[in-house]
């Protein structure tokens, strides 16, 4: 049996270490630091949007906002920013994963 176990910890490691798996891994790790680096600047343009609104909206008439408070335009606003955020966020899984599978696909 210490044989047997000893014979598949010698092929798991070198399945491990082998090249193709070290590239996919590599591969993976860049597609998801390009994504990271993405999102990133997306999120901080759908900060900056947001805070030119609320600035904006900040200076209408005391009236208008009492209406828009009535009839939640905050959560509204927020609803449609969450709904960009999350379509922002789908489009980079997707490049991300046509980025990845042509890459292994290419190599």
């Amino acid at each position: 049996m210490p044989a047997i176990l000893s014979l598949l910890g010698r092929w798991l490691v070198g399945l491990l270490v082998s090249d193709a798996v070290i590239a996919v891994v590599g591969r993976i790790i860049a597609a998801l630091g390009i994504s990271f680096v993405t999102m990133t600047g997306v999120q901080a343009g759908l900060d900056s949007a947001k805070a030119f609104i609320v600035a904006r909206i900040a200076e209408l008439p005391a009236e208008f906002l009492a209406i828009a408070s009535i009839a939640k335009l905050g959560t509204a606003f927020s609803i449609v920013f969450a709904g960009f955020a999350a379509r922002l966020a789908m489009d980079g899984m997707s490049k991300a994963g046509s980025f990845i599978s042509a890459r292994l696909n290419k190599g």
